[in-house]
């Protein structure tokens, strides 16, 4: 039981890492959402603060969200994925 659980924790460990991972490369949507299964996330950001950026992954299928925070602006920011100032989901 105890070994189930571990291994379903890292397997979801792997998952957002795999998100971290295709957006470091450029990759922003139809990314495989740990919860639901579906390639149904998208990468939006925000920038709360003078060199703070936050990384958002959000399911369109299902209420999956995950935040990362950047040391910097991330390469692949741009004005229309933007979500500073909105609720950090997709409309």
């Amino acid at each position: 039981m105890i070994e189930d659980n571990f291994q379903r924790r890292v397997a979801d460990v792997q998952a957002r890492l795999l998100l971290i991972q295709a957006a470091s490369e450029g990759k922003l949507d139809d990314l495989r959402c740990p919860k639901c299964k579906c390639m149904t996330v998208s990468v939006y950001f925000t920038h709360p603060a003078n060199e703070e950026y936050h990384t958002w992954f959000i399911c369109n299928n299902c209420d999956f969200s995950m935040r990362s925070q950047n040391k910097g602006k991330p390469e692949f920011y741009s004005l229309e994925r933007d979500r500073t100032g909105k609720k950090p989901s997709v409309a």
